[in-house]
């Protein structure tokens, strides 16, 4: 079937569905977001850790997730950590290509120098990174990883300066990514741009005709003209979710990035993949819409160098991933409780719809002419 026979059967369908609720099924890539989140209590959760790591919690306090279940805690001898009760859902060979991931950048790390930070796996007293419990009739795997320090950058508005300084922190991460192999790279999840025409199927949740519309010519973009070009792409294991909740900042208000965090949707896929997720947020409010994300892929291009090709797709698969934020995004108000915490906090979140919305008014061929020339110039002071 060619690219074009899909995409019409895509629209066939998308008009079948007008109206209906999507069902859910083992490989659909929506049923882990859309299943109920691990239920283990705050006294549990200590319990766990005094059982199989041997550490005293003197407090646990529950955090915001999209899919798992996560504790930051307290420990009697000063430390901070996170407990991460992964979801029934998730495919067990997919936890441990996250957990192999971190150890993987921690051994980086001691070859070439911190020149990034990101949480470490924390073993437990009989030197396992991950163990397997039973909570609600549900069997979840547990892992417990180092608290970093740090302010997330959150709903601030980025600066320039910030945008330099998160492209140089991605590349590098990347960098230590680069040579990691792992059967789980390939996890089931949605947020996978490579199957983002899967999306198609929340258009019917997304209210507004005129932004169902913008979503859906994007998708049908991404589909006839950058998907094919996937298979010329360089390709290695990405983090997949730079969005500012997972960056975080030496101090609030500061440009200067002192941490990644959130491996969970990891995968692997083409490189340039992760630069257009972590420049999809960096929706600066000024009178050029690309700013930040001249200044975040200049700095990253002089830190790991990109090839003109995936340059040139950047743009398109930039509009990719805030085509899905917002279809998530709709989705969730659809189908979620009301009283969903991680629903709560992005219900009242339509950035990436003006974001979306100002970028289609750019012509496609001075983007691409503008970024490359934002490496060409970064290039040339090096």
């Amino acid at each position: 079937m060619s690219q074009g026979q899909a995409s019409i059967l895509a629209r066939l369908f998308y008009r079948r569905m007008a109206g209906r609720r999507v069902t859910l099924s083992e490989n659909n890539p929506l049923a882990i977001i859309a299943s109920e989140l691990p239920q283990l209590t705050t006294e549990a959760a200590i319990g766990l850790m005094q059982e199989h790591y041997a550490i005293e919690v003197v407090r646990a306090n529950p955090l915001v997730s999209e899919r798992d279940q996560n504790f930051g805690l307290q420990t009697a001898d000063g430390r901070r950590l996170v407990l991460k009760i992964a979801n029934s859902a998730e495919d067990s060979l997919v936890t441990d290509f996250q957990i192999k991931a971190l150890q993987h950048m921690e051994n980086y790390q001691r070859r070439h120098g911190a020149r990034f930070n990101a949480p470490r796996i924390v073993l437990t007293r009989d030197n396992r990174s991950q163990l397997t419990i039973d909570s609600g009739g549900q069997s979840h795997v547990v892992r417990v990883v180092t608290f970093l320090k740090g302010v997330p950058h959150g709903d601030a508005q980025p600066s320039i300066g910030y945008c330099r300084n998160a492209g140089r922190y991605l590349a590098e991460l990347d960098l230590a990514l680069r040579d990691f192999e792992h059967p789980g790279a390939n996890q089931n999840l949605l947020w996978d741009m490579k199957r983002a025409t899967d999306l198609r199927q929340l258009l019917p949740y997304i209210s507004q005709p005129e932004v169902r519309d913008r979503v859906t010519r994007c998708l049908d973009y991404f589909e006839e003209h950058a998907l094919p070009q996937f298979d010329k792409l360089r390709w290695q294991v990405i983090h997949n979710d730079l969005n500012p909740d997972n960056v975080l900042l030496a101090a609030k208000g500061s440009a200067e990035v002192a941490g990644i965090i959130d491996f969970g949707d990891m995968l692997e896929a083409p490189l340039i993949v992760d630069v257009a997720i972590a420049v999809s947020y960096l929706r600066l409010s000024g009178k050029d819409p690309l700013a930040g994300v001249a200044a975040f892929v200049s700095a990253y291009n002089k830190v790991s160098a990109l090839e003109e090709r995936e340059i040139d797709l950047l743009f398109d698969l930039i509009r990719t991933r805030l085509a899905a934020t917002i279809s998530i995004r709709y989705w969730r108000i659809g189908e979620r409780s009301p009283d969903d915490p991680y629903l709560k906090k992005i219900l009242q979140e339509n950035s990436a719809e003006i974001f979306l919305a100002r970028l289609d008014e750019l012509p496609r061929d001075r983007a691409r002419r503008l970024l490359r020339d934002a490496c060409a110039r970064e290039q040339a002071k090096a």
